[in-house]
């Protein structure tokens, strides 16, 4: 699987749930149609294209469901109230796994205060019933992701301080002994102390007068019993390493679950599962490449090929160890990694908030932005590297900013600055799709202003989508968003691999022809490092001033702007970690590039004739689209 950077970031992670996870169990907000209906931005009514009223009639109907299983109603019921079939309800689900998920978490609640309280099988259930931790989604889609990783292969996670990060391990550990005690864990932290401290709270929940009786109750015993005489003697149970007392039918020598630090002898160890929590600290930081040899040479030798590996941790610094693993491109097939920031932008109501709701508010994150300073702020907690090396890539800061624009926000609809422009009719917009199926999904609304100038209008990115049918759910959002008061004529599409049955997917040709625009794919691949037409050639339009970038002081538009200019900052071609922050340049670049075909002359490419043209030995051909492509692409 690509290391494309599976980022959970922004108002895109809750959808990557699937459907049997559970989010956190705070009460649902009010959605009501009025907000969330087209409307004008000159007199704020709804808007009177009605194309899309059956849009939001779906929407409605989605709301009343939730609604009608808080009120106890049984899923028959619910759909029987809305006037729908199950076969309608089950694509609902496919679609729109936030939405599923949300379900999914009031069901759950309704579940346990009917006063039911057992375990219904599926994780959340699990840690709730055993442990009493209602947990949050990000929490569950780590532990999804645990249950799925390819055996000899990498899951990394990048977490924000104070989210939970090793207690959901800790969950995870006393689950997984619980379901398999024959499992083996090893445990890797900065310090072997730190990692017996991790063993230690899965041991006590292990003691028949522990924190969790009932968990014992229910799967033990654990500990060495009475009567065993040797036996006992053979089962340690110590927070260095304890083997459950399960796993005694096993012929397994290794341990239950045994705790190493950085850089320890850990020769002859094996383990279904290497974690690897926390492994650097500032302290450490300049003993990140003997780390990194650590990890690569010795670490990731316990599970080999019968098992896999886990590395949980926050960043430390630049080019600290996380950053070497991530720009490794000898682990591209073999490591997936999630980022999860300190904040997220909810994606139907556009509102900024805390990722972990209950345990932060926006208020408490302020104050710890301004504590930290921004540039630990951008690294630590929205796991945003890159900002401070300004100036040192292909886009400069100073290029970037001087295409900001304070009365232009992304909150604006489509031509909301018309007065200004001077332009009449309904702009023109380009979409650009970098897509992924298990990975990050970006899709980025860009419009041609009546100067020729390029305005992003509305950033998407989502993680984890399984199906082609979630990718166009949220295409589709964003085009009917675009057309309410635009004119969406292109969608470009990244054509590789699976993306190749995207852009012909019958679905996608049905929204084509809803919405009237036209379906582009787009090659990558070479084509981006190249100095004529690569994503480093954007830079001239930003020196030119060719594009706007909106730049008013509300918080989505700084938010979401201000990732898209951390991540152009960051953009080096060929330079290790410039992979893991271009989801955003890429859906620019694309547009960029029809952009350029439409409205700019290729310079000092030669020839623009649709028959074709020629730089150096390279034969290129322009497509009836418009995209310049290599003959034969």
């Amino acid at each position: 699987m690509p290391i494309d950077d599976f980022v959970a970031t922004d108002r895109f992670a809750v959808e990557t749930l699937a459907e049997e996870l559970v989010e956190d169990t705070d009460e649902i907000e009010p959605l009501a149609a009025s907000v969330l209906a087209p409307y004008d931005p000159t007199t704020e009514q709804p808007h009177p294209d009605v194309r899309h009223k059956a849009y939001y009639d779906a929407l409605d109907r989605r709301m009343k469901i939730i609604a009608a299983i808080a009120e106890g109603l049984t899923i028959q019921q619910a759909i029987n109230r809305v006037g729908i079939q199950r076969s309608t309800y089950k694509k609902y689900r496919m679609r729109f796994p936030r939405w599923a998920a949300k379900l999914d978490e009031v069901r759950e609640e309704v579940y346990q205060n009917q006063g039911k309280g057992e375990w219904t099988g599926t994780t959340a259930s699990f840690m709730l019933t055993f442990f009493g931790m209602k947990l949050a989604w990000f929490h569950l889609l780590f532990l999804k992701e645990l249950d799925r990783v390819p055996l000899g292969n990498i899951l990394m996670v990048l977490w924000p301080p104070e989210h939970g990060k090793t207690t959901t391990f800790e969950n995870w550990a006393n689950m997984k002994l619980a379901l398999d005690p024959t499992f083996r864990f090893l445990v890797a932290s900065e310090s072997q102390g730190i990692a017996q401290k991790i063993n230690g709270r899965v041991m006590d929940r292990m003691q028949p007068l522990g924190p969790t009786p009932k968990y014992v109750e229910r799967f033990g015993p654990f500990t060495p019993q009475p009567g065993q005489g040797g036996q006992a003697l053979r089962q340690p149970w110590t927070d260095k390493h304890f083997r459950v007392y399960g796993a005694r039918e096993s012929d397994e020598r290794n341990y239950s679950m045994e705790a190493v630090g950085a850089r320890g002898s850990i020769v002859s160890a094996r383990c279904d599962q290497l974690h690897i929590d926390d492994i650097q600290s500032l302290k450490t930081v300049a003993q990140t490449a003997r780390t990194t040899e650590w990890i690569r040479q010795d670490a990731l030798s316990r599970p080999a090929e019968s098992g896999f590996t886990s590395i949980v941790g926050t960043r430390v610094n630049e080019e600290d160890v996380y950053e070497e693993l991530l720009g490794d491109t000898d682990l591209d097939d073999l490591m997936k990694v999630l980022r999860f920031p300190a904040v997220i932008t909810d994606h139907d109501t556009g509102e900024q908030k805390p990722l972990w709701e209950g345990h932060h508010t926006m208020d408490s994150l302020d104050r710890m932005r301004r504590k930290v300073g921004s540039t630990v702020w951008d690294r630590n907690w929205m796991q945003n590297p890159g900002a401070s090396r300004k100036g040192k890539g292909t886009f400069t800061d100073v290029d970037i900013d001087q295409c900001f624009d304070a009365q232009i926000s992304l909150t604006h609809h489509v031509g909301a600055h018309l007065d200004r422009a001077g332009q009449g009719e309904k702009p023109i917009v380009y979409v650009g799709v970098d897509p992924a199926l298990g990975g990050k999904n970006c899709i980025m609304a860009v419009e041609v202003d009546a100067r020729g100038k390029l305005i992003p209008r509305k950033i998407r990115e989502d993680i984890g989508f399984e199906r082609n049918e979630q990718i166009m759910g949220a295409l589709e959002n964003v085009v009917a968003w675009a057309e309410m008061t635009g004119n969406v004529t292109d969608v470009v599409i990244e054509e590789k691999n699976f993306q190749l049955g995207l852009k012909n997917d019958d679905r996608m040709r049905e929204l084509s022809e809803k919405y009237g625009f036209r379906i582009s794919g787009h090659m990558t691949g070479w084509s981006k490092y190249d100095s004529d037409i690569g994503v480093a050639s954007m830079a001239s339009s930003f020196i030119k001033k060719e594009i706007i970038m909106p730049n008013a002081s509300d918080d989505i538009t700084r938010h979401e702007i201000g990732e898209f200019r951390r991540q152009l900052l960051a953009w080096k071609p060929g330079v290790k970690g410039s992979k893991l922050r271009q989801d955003r340049v890429m859906a620019f670049w694309f547009v960029w590039m029809l952009w350029r075909s439409r409205f700019k002359s290729l310079e000092g490419v030669g020839s623009t004739s649709q028959s074709g043209w020629k730089r150096q030995t390279t034969d290129w051909t322009m497509t009836t689209s418009g995209l310049v492509l290599p003959k034969g692409a």
